[in-house]
């Protein structure tokens, strides 16, 4: 069973959210990241669109209550999308509109992006795989311009290390679980004292873009709010060696 907590509040099991532009059935193969690329909105947005929380732990008990998810890719961590989930719908919400000029073309925008395949343990994280999908337009780049922030994100650089794009998301390490301590009854979080697993990462394919770096907050229950800071760098054409 996937970590799930049951909200406050919960919405209805056939909750709709109004202003819905489309109804997506998910898929084998396809994430949040993926979905949101593909109708050009952020993903916190459509996770918070189809289920108003944020909070990992509560989107598991919607994805299984709501969606009907059934599949876990990460070994029981967290629910996935799959073919198998019944009814297997999420919601769209209405993408931004940008005000640019038609002569105009964006640098934080492409009409191709990079699905990039991560690994992770305790030692640190790899970039193991660059595929590149065709006609996959990806969402306009957060502030590139900061002040510390805690949370996580990537920055696509160019040659000069000047960073061309900002996207921030939920942190994809899971390094930790909610668990009851004996003759306890409230819950704390606690770090596995070992974990390994994957991640993908969908970034525009940026003509200029060289490298990846990757940002988060320390790795732990208690200091989850301090400012996040480079975890690691990877090439975009030296097949993942910075």
């Amino acid at each position: 069973m996937a970590n799930e907590s049951e909200p406050d509040n919960p919405l209805p099991v056939d909750f709709v959210p109004e202003g819905s532009v489309e109804t997506h059935r998910v898929s084998d193969g396809e994430d949040w990241a993926s979905v949101a690329a593909q109708y050009n909105v952020k993903v916190d947005d459509l996770i918070y669109f189809n289920f108003h929380t944020n909070v990992p732990e509560e989107v598991n008990w919607y994805l299984r209550r709501n969606t009907g998810c059934n599949v876990s890719n990460d070994g029981g961590l967290n629910w996935a999308f799959s073919s198998s989930a019944d009814p297997g719908f999420i919601y769209i919400p209405p993408s931004e509109v940008i005000d640019t000029k038609p002569e105009e073309v964006r640098a934080d925008t492409t009409d191709s992006a990079l699905r990039l395949t991560f690994s992770y343990n305790r030692e640190g994280v790899t970039l193991d795989f660059i595929r590149t999908l065709e006609e996959m337009p990806t969402p306009e780049s957060d502030p590139l311009e900061h002040d510390p922030e805690a949370g996580f994100w990537y920055e696509l650089r160019d040659a000069d290390n000047t960073t061309l794009y900002r996207q921030v998301l939920h942190n994809p390490l899971r390094y930790d679980a909610e668990i009851y301590l004996e003759g306890e009854e409230t819950i704390v979080r606690q770090v596995f004292d070992d974990y390994a697993d994957t991640f993908d990462l969908l970034v525009p394919a940026l003509a200029t873009a060289t490298q990846i770096a990757l940002f988060t907050s320390p790795l732990n229950p208690e200091t989850l709010g301090e400012a996040a800071t480079e975890l690691a760098t990877f090439s975009l054409t030296n097949g993942g060696v910075a």
